[in-house]
């Protein structure tokens, strides 16, 4: 409509302005005609009608007055028609114009409408660009390797991170399956779970899996896969977005060491002992455990350095890894170490303890250091012996502490009077305590006799309960093993000193007291000893301080300064029960002594067995050559007697002589 409408104004607009153009010559001619011819007809008219002149001349002038007339009306209908043309020209050319206009509107604004088009399209376009861009940057500026397949696992596209990640090229990808190229081996079994996953809902969430870069290095990556429909073709393909995670698993690999490795020996630590321990409990296997302890390690800490120690525990280590691989190894702490086996047999057991003993044992030597360790063993079985966590670790802790009791490298597998002897212990440390409390001790006195004169050389303290159904004994050693000792050497010594200065001051007799390692190595020892001895007024010299082999092999470079500063002091030293457990000719090169106790188990045999009587006669001859007074323990007969002073001991103490006495009678006897 719009189409033609537009036609046929552009005609009218065309071709009316040539009618109106001719218009006014059309009146001009038709006026011209009419005038000629009224001219023409009315002359010869009247002429021939008309004959006097007169009548003619009159005739004539209303001839001329009627032309006017007719002329004027002639003019009047053609410039009528002309104006009535004219106006409806006028009006068809407002109207059309109206039109015009109206349409000029209407394709101004289609014209605005389509500029708006064209802007927003171009704005779309626009947009479209950078989206486009966005996404590329996106796809190839991410951290995260994308991954396009199809169904076949036949690669798509891929984007740059992950072509940096994995070492390929395009080349190397595109059209080639993704599992065949960037797989290990062993990882392959996955692709038909991928698959299925992917069939059944579309996605597979966060699944981990290594993968392999064109130099062969082995990553770890986690994989968020989508099924989803190509845009194009319509055919499905998968996206896959991966994450390298290999830093992250070694972080997490390194924790993990941290909190279950020991970082020295690098088996696993008491919290990777207690997961093993709990998971075999909870699937209900059993097991035993083997609790290893170092029998006197500190000693190369001490004399030679911690490099030393470490160094030693990390060929321990060596040993052990070699010698039961198939079983959980772990270290405690310091020298103690555990070992798991899931056999429980007694056959097992006792070819594993052979094992433990014969392997760990070896000797050690290295640069400086030449060692010859010992190890002390607690075995407990589960769930024969205990049912759960705790009481895996109180037994077992009951068995190694059994085996120290009885020496160097024994093995103590857990029996039910380990616990028994544990609550009598407690019982006695109450006991103890009370009896601290409530001053319930006394002192008893041995006399040390000189062999040749069998004048009394010395005294030696012994402390006792008062209540005499209580065995001290049992109880001297329990409090040794806790802090309860420091406070029971504290009473023995002030009492001691308080019986010196009453009873012995002006006679030449030393009072010998024991000391625990535990005291000996207290910080307050040295300042309690020298204001005790100011309290009571006691001359240093009058007082001999027993240490045991036991107490100085504990710290020696810490023993060896408090010996000192004991002889700085004025204080004997004596080496009391030497030749019972550890033996060492080094203490007597080391420390100062002034006098050394032969143990009672070498005294009783010396009279049956010479062997014995050569390593007494041996241990005599070396101390006096280094100025130390050997004293003999446990003298009961006449003959043991008679054999040590044919080897020249100086002093000696035993039923022989006297049993233990109380203050009464050792004055008495003084």
């Amino acid at each position: 409509m719009q189409k033609k409408h537009k036609v046929k104004d552009d005609q009218l607009l065309e071709t009316a302005p040539l009618k109106f153009d001719s218009y006014p010559w059309q009146i001009i001619i038709i006026y011209l005609i009419f005038g000629f011819s009224w001219i023409i007809f009315s002359d010869n008219f009247l002429s021939i009608m008309v004959k006097n002149q007169t009548t003619y001349a009159i005739v004539q002038t209303y001839k001329g007055m009627i032309f006017v007339g007719l002329t004027a009306l002639l003019l009047y209908f053609l410039v009528k028609a002309y104006y009535d043309k004219s106006t409806d020209l006028l009006k068809t050319i407002t109207y059309k114009n109206h039109d015009l206009v109206t349409y000029s509107e209407e394709l101004v604004a289609m014209s605005d409408e389509l500029n708006e088009k064209i802007f927003k399209l171009n704005q779309t376009m626009d947009d479209l660009v950078s989206q486009k861009q966005y996404v590329y940057e996106i796809y190839n500026n991410s951290n995260t390797a994308i991954l396009v397949w199809n169904l076949k696992g036949e690669i798509m596209d891929v984007n740059d991170r992950f072509i940096e990640l994995l070492g390929y090229g395009e080349a190397d990808l595109i059209g080639n399956k993704w599992f065949e190229i960037i797989l290990p081996e062993s990882e392959k079994v996955i692709v038909s779970e991928i698959l299925t996953g992917l069939k059944e809902n579309y996605n597979v969430s966060n699944f981990e899996n290594k993968v392999k870069t064109k130099d062969g290095l082995i990553l770890d990556m986690i994989w968020n896969d989508s099924l989803i429909q190509n845009p194009i073709s319509g055919m499905p393909m998968v996206v896959s977005f991966g994450i390298d995670i290999t830093t992250q698993k070694e972080n997490e690999r390194k924790v993990y060491e941290n909190a279950y490795t020991d970082p020295l020996t690098k088996l696993g630590n008491r919290t990777a002992f207690e997961q093993q321990v709990l998971s075999l409990i909870e699937r209900n296997r059993d097991f035993t455990v083997y609790y290893l302890d170092i029998d006197n390690f500190r000693n190369i800490n001490d004399y030679y350095g911690h490099k030393y120690g470490d160094l030693f525990l990390q060929e321990l280590t060596d040993r052990m890894c070699k010698s039961f691989s198939k079983c959980g190894l772990f270290r405690w702490c310091g020298d103690e170490f555990m070992i798991i086996d899931e056999n429980t047999s007694q056959e097992k057991i006792k070819r594993m303890s052979e094992l433990i003993v014969s392997e760990l044992t070896q000797p050690w030597a290295y640069e400086i250091v030449d060692y010859n360790p010992t190890v002390s063993v607690g075995i407990v079985n589960y769930p024969q012996d205990s049912r759960s966590m705790d009481e895996i670790y109180k037994n077992i802790d009951l068995s190694l502490h059994h085996s120290k009791e009885k020496g160097l490298s024994n093995i103590s597998v857990y029996r039910p009077e380990f616990q028994s002897n544990f609550e009598h212990r407690v019982e006695v440390e109450k006991l103890i305590h009370d009896a601290i409390q409530k001053n319930a001790f006394e002192l008893n006195f041995q006399p040390i006799f000189h062999l040749e004169t069998r004048s009394i050389r010395a005294v030696e303290v012994l402390i006792r309960w008062k209540d005499k159904s209580i065995g001290i004994s049992a109880g001297e050693w329990i409090a040794e093993e806790t802090e309860q000792i420091l406070k029971v050497d504290q009473w023995v010594i002030k009492a001691a000193f308080e019986f010196s200065q009453m009873h012995l001051k002006g006679r030449n007799v030393v009072t010998t007291i024991n000391i625990s390692s535990k005291t000996l190595l207290s910080d307050a020892f040295i300042d309690f000893v020298g204001k005790a001895s100011r309290e009571f007024d006691i001359d240093p010299k009058t007082i001999e301080f027993e240490l045991t082999e036991h107490s100085l092999i504990d710290d020696l470079n810490r023993s060896l300064k408090r010996v000192k500063d004991l002889k700085t002091l004025g204080f004997k030293i004596a080496l009391d029960d030497f030749g019972t457990r550890y033996s060492s000719l080094n203490y007597l090169s080391h420390m100062p002594f002034d006098s050394l106790k032969i143990d009672k188990s070498y005294v009783d045999k010396i009279v049956n067995q010479s062997s014995d009587l050569i390593i007494v006669e041996q241990i005599v001859m070396l101390c006096n050559r280094l100025n130390i007074v050997t004293i003999a323990e446990g003298i009961e007969n006449s003959e043991q007697l008679r054999l040590l002073q044919s080897i020249h001991c100086d002093f000696g103490q035993g039923y022989l002589f006297s049993k233990p006495v109380d203050t009464e009678t050792i004055v008495a006897m003084l």
